[in-house]
């Protein structure tokens, strides 16, 4: 089955649905590939997969019975889940920024079992390009894959989605949700390049004044005069002769025009806001106090929901009670002056020991002599002496 289509024959890519859809409609055809000639369409990608790529992965167990999370070491599939070669490990920042590129594209992400772990969970998972595989589906339930010419079982193959309908057994994709817009931003581009470079409309016009011209007559002095422009030596002739070139002023206002909107849709259908990638926003004006809210924003509204999909779906890698958390506390280390006020009012608030605000800035606790030193210079005070009990008498 394709994406959008429910029957057992797989019959291709997302690239390939968006060409026979538009096969007979007018318009530059939209592909994996030309849509990251869009530059929002890019933009947005490379934030998205970037960001929650970086993010530090950390593993927990739950304690039966109570609500603590204990930090576990991570296994290898945490640390490096794939490699690309002999002695080229690819880290599991990496592994998770190039799968969730295709998340973002495609609505799904693949990846080929090679080894498993003594659980029998996945060790090593080699990433495959969702543009190269075919799944096969039977009703609402996959029953194979096709990655290149190899056809694997479920059980091989590693996959991941996101915007899954009700009832589809495979992820939605926003590249085939946003191809109008991206379609509508290729044309333009290729109609302005078309234009400048003459092939669109004529780049101008060769005007004889004394009057009237044959087909023979026209069709030699246009000869002459292209001969002698595309070889880039001057074109002479009487006062007799008029050359006016079109300009392009009109287009250009429609080209911008064109651009910001489908540059608005883009982000729109990736989930990134467009001041984030340069695109303007006409009609409203926001702004953060700091770089922390900014980021904060991000995170809770385009960003919170990919993250606990992936944290799901990398938490069947580990046996259970572990689990796997991506630490977006992260993106707060972008502005650390207002990092450095929320620990501090975390320990003054007694929420936060010292030491531990020390051991999240990899500093070590306090030594015996920085403690008397800052006694010495009255920054910390001696401990206030604890007052004797008394039962009820007078002691």
């Amino acid at each position: 089955m394709s994406l959008l289509r429910r029957d057992q024959v797989a019959y291709g890519t997302p690239q390939e649905w968006l060409a026979r859809s538009r096969a007979s409609r007018l318009g530059a055809p939209v592909t994996s590939t030309s849509a990251m000639r869009n530059s929002a369409y890019w933009a947005a990608l490379r934030l998205r997969s970037e960001l929650i790529g970086m993010l530090p992965v950390d593993t927990y167990r739950r304690i039966a019975g109570e609500n603590i999370d204990v930090d576990v070491p991570s296994p290898m599939s945490m640390v490096q889940p794939s490699s690309y070669g002999a002695g080229q490990p690819m880290g599991i920042g990496q592994w998770i920024s190039s799968t969730q590129m295709d998340l973002d594209r495609f609505g799904n992400c693949l990846g080929l079992i090679v080894a498993r772990d003594a659980f029998g969970l996945p060790a090593v998972v080699d990433p495959v390009p969702f543009e190269d595989a075919a799944i096969h589906t039977k009703g609402s339930k996959v029953v194979g894959y096709r990655l290149g010419r190899s056809d694997y079982t479920t059980i091989e193959v590693w996959h991941e989605r996101a915007y899954v309908p009700a009832g589809s057994p495979i992820g939605l994709s926003p590249l085939a949700a946003a191809a109008w817009s991206l379609q509508a931003s290729l044309s333009a581009q290729a109609f302005a390049i078309a234009w400048f470079q003459g092939s669109a409309v004529p780049s101008g016009e060769l005007v004889w004044n004394k009057g009237e011209l044959d087909a023979v007559q026209a069709e030699t002095h246009k000869r002459r005069f292209m001969t002698a422009v595309q070889s880039g030596e001057p074109f002479v002739h009487g006062k007799d002769w008029t050359y006016n070139s079109f300009g392009a002023k009109a287009s250009e206002a429609a080209f911008l025009d064109q651009q910001k909107g489908a540059a608005s849709d883009v982000c729109r259908y990736i989930g990134v806001p467009g001041d984030m990638v340069d695109v303007p926003v006409d009609g409203s004006s926001v702004t953060y106090a700091n770089v922390t809210q900014r980021n904060l924003q991000l995170m809770v509204i385009n960003l919170n929901a990919p993250i606990v999909r992936r944290e799901t779906a990398l938490s069947q890698w580990l046996p259970r009670p572990r689990f796997v958390k991506l630490n977006s506390d992260a993106l707060l280390r972008m502005d650390p002056q207002q990092r450095e006020q929320i620990l501090l009012s975390r320990v003054a608030g007694k929420v936060l020991a010292p030491s531990e605000e020390r051991a999240l800035n990899n500093l070590p606790p306090f030594t015996p002599e920085q403690i008397d030193e800052m006694k010495t210079l009255q920054i910390i005070g001696e401990p206030a002496k604890q007052q004797p009990k008394t039962t009820g008498g007078i002691q």
